[in-house]
């Protein structure tokens, strides 16, 4: 009988999750185990959606980007404009006279779950006692945001002046208009409004970040985190699997937000504007919240965390 195993032996020994890739799966490379496959990894429709993105995500890291400007509405306040770059070739520019922001850096940047710190990571092999009233506080935090974001405009990884602003950025638009819909949906309705949330997620991941400002890349992190948390907590079995190979995205995404915020503040000679502080502290909140949302989830179904 014909075998359709893609995990390689190791993991699949160990019953943990796989992510093929050749020569070895990040979690073989990770602990150290030779890494064999019954069947070597192949281009399909899972790998398309996992592993191909993941290596998208790399790419970015390696290619330099050209930031968009900052257009402002009418109340004044920042909306990051998609789709507008600028010359490529210029290794800093000034956006609202105010802050300067570099290229992404072309140095070698490790995938997410190639990062390794000591401590318990799905491949240890002793396993933590897991105090679950906590844990379940925190899912009910985390859970609880796509429907604050509707109802009030509020996330603990959106600025407050947000609400204020008279449009949203053109990814949180699209993201609260699917979150609106999944508040609403009826059991004869949830397959087609867990569509559309499937949809929006893959027309997010289908943008390239390296040509887009630092506020479009928040604004897409943001959404995307958004959508993110309904597919792992409330999708059906595909959705939570979809969900779960696109982690790797996320967290690429969130640690990319975080190297460019970083580059952008160490060239500062001058004191930040208002504007320019909420962008950077934005991002910086966004990418740990990003990172904390999956590291609950890993806990609530794993036991134990990798994320750093």
């Amino acid at each position: 009988m014909t075998s359709h195993q893609k995990s390689c032996l190791e993991c699949a020994k160990s019953k943990r999750r796989c992510e093929p890739q050749t020569p070895q799966c990040p979690r073989c490379a990770r602990i150290g185990l030779d890494c064999v496959y019954k069947n070597p990894p192949v281009k399909d429709l899972s790998q398309h959606l996992g592993r191909k993105r993941a290596r998208r995500g790399q790419a970015h890291l390696n290619q330099p980007s050209s930031d968009g400007p900052l257009s402002s509405a009418p109340s004044g306040d920042v909306v990051p404009v998609l789709g507008e770059a600028s010359p490529r070739g210029t290794k800093t520019r000034e956006i609202s006279g105010k802050l300067s922001v570099s290229p992404i850096p072309k140095t070698h940047q490790p995938l997410y779950r190639q990062l390794w710190s000591p401590g318990f990571h799905p491949g240890s092999p002793v396993q933590p006692t897991i105090n679950r009233l906590p844990l379940k506080a925190l899912m009910r935090n985390v859970t609880s945001w796509p429907t604050k974001f509707v109802q009030r405009l509020e996330a603990p990884f959106i600025h407050a002046s947000l609400r204020n602003a008279s449009i949203l950025p053109p990814p949180l638009e699209a993201a609260f208009g699917a979150c609106a819909t999944y508040l609403t949906k009826t059991p004869k309705t949830k397959d087609m409004v867990m569509g559309i949330i499937e949809r929006r997620v893959l027309q997010l991941i289908d943008l390239d970040l390296s040509i887009l400002s630092i506020e479009s890349h928040l604004a897409c992190l943001q959404a995307f985190l958004l959508l993110h948390i309904i597919q792992l907590w409330d999708g059906d079995a595909r959705q939570r699997a979809q969900a779960e190979m696109q982690s790797y995205t996320i967290e690429n995404w969130a640690l990319m937000l975080h190297m460019r915020v970083t580059e952008a503040s160490k060239e500062q000679d001058t004191p930040l504007d208002w504007t320019s502080w909420v962008t950077l502290e934005s991002a910086r909140r966004t990418t740990l919240l990003t990172l904390l949302a999956q590291g609950i989830y890993e806990m609530h179904k794993y036991g134990v965390c990798s994320c750093m």
